[in-house]
Formats: C-alpha cells, structure tokens, sequence
C-alpha cells in the first residue's frame, strides 16, 4: 500500500499485534510498518497516519538524505557490480578481459572508469566552450566538498563520482563549472548564463542535492 502526503508517496504495510497496546511507526528508508492493535479499523489506522504527516515528511526527508546507494563493490571479482552513468552493471561489462586478481582487475576498472568519463567531460566541454566560455584545460578531482569548479587559472574540475551519475548530471556540472569561469559567484546572472545553456538545469540541480549525496 501507498500513502500519499502531497507529491510524497510513501510505501507502508500494516502489521497487526495482539499485544500492541497503542499504534506505533517504523520508518525505514525504503518503507513504513504501522503497528496496530489486533482489530484496528482501517479508518483508524488512516486517521493514525494523517495525526503523523508532519513526523512523517521531516524523517522520510532526512532518512532519504542519510541513506547511501554503494556505487563500488567491497570486492572487485567476477559477478561484482558498480554503478556507471546511474546504472548497476556487471563488471565484466566494463573491462572485457581475462581473469584476473581482485586487486589488477579493481586497477583495470577504475582506470576504465576514468577514461570514459574524461571523453564524456571533453564531449560536454566541447560542446558548451562555444556556447558559454572555453577553458583552458580541465582535471579530475577527488575534492568531496564539490561537484565541479572552476580555478583561478581558467581550468575546471570535475569529480571523479560523476562517472556514476546520469551523463544528464555530468552535462549539467559541466555546464555549471564553465559559467563559473564568467560569474564567479551564484548570483542572478549565473543562473540566467546556466538557465540559457540548459532550460531544465533545475531538475538536474535538484537530483544533485537529493541522490548526489546518496553517492558512496
């Protein structure tokens, strides 16, 4: 079942106990259990979660934010998966090779990783360059703290976690870095600058800050 709060659809199912004394919810980041007492109506029960809407928006959001999505495997061997452009796939299907050791087959496929997303950012930069301004090179980085940036000598930066975004994500960073390199700061004239590059720029910035850091 579904329990609708606005636009937030949240999955729950209930669960009857004859020693439950009161109602109760378990809230997990992928599901709510409603705790009743043997006998409760199904009206009781929806009146229960209605009492709870608020409680329930504020935890669903924070679990939503804490809850982590492994884009890399503990182990890199043969079945392993890891997460390429938003996609869990094999890892034979990225590096096509003999059988190898955990730790050359982990080397094999990080640099892989690396590789495809730097012809991806060349794409994007390639293609944007024209449309809004050209650097004067670009890098991958491993500062946590940021999707892509720009430096003071005209480069910009992409993170190395964008290989296991959607390629609409890394575009949009791309595109966010290189207005940088006009506008410094994320004032109304970046945003038009963005806005021009990329009309839906908001969709894509808004799966950054929820599914982005979901990213481990």
């Amino acid at each position: 079942m579904k329990y609708q709060i606005g636009a937030l659809t949240i999955p729950y199912f209930v669960t009857e106990s004859p020693r439950a004394k009161r109602k109760k919810l378990i809230l997990t980041a992928t599901v709510l259990e409603v705790r009743v007492p043997q006998g409760t109506s199904e009206n009781d029960i929806l009146y229960f979660l209605g009492s709870k809407e608020r409680w329930l928006i504020e935890k669903w959001d924070e679990l939503q934010r804490k809850t982590s999505v492994a884009v890399l495997p503990q182990r890199f061997a043969s079945g392993a998966k890891i997460m390429l452009w938003g996609r869990m796939i094999n890892i034979q299907t990225i590096y096509q090779g003999k059988n190898l050791d955990d730790l050359t087959l982990r080397e094999k496929v990080l640099l892989s990783l690396r590789q495809k997303l730097e012809v991806a950012i060349k794409k994007y930069i390639t293609f944007y360059a024209l449309k809004i301004a050209p650097p004067k090179g670009f890098f991958i980085s491993k500062c946590e703290a940021k999707w892509g940036y720009c430096t003071r000598d005209g480069k910009i930066a992409i993170h190395e976690k964008m290989i296991h975004c959607p390629k609409s994500i890394l575009e949009y960073v791309v595109v966010h870095a290189l207005c940088h390199l006009l506008e410094r700061s994320h004032s109304e004239q970046f945003w038009r600058l963005v806005k021009q590059a990329l009309p839906d720029y908001e969709i894509r910035k808004k799966w950054i800050e929820s599914c982005g850091k979901k990213l481990s």
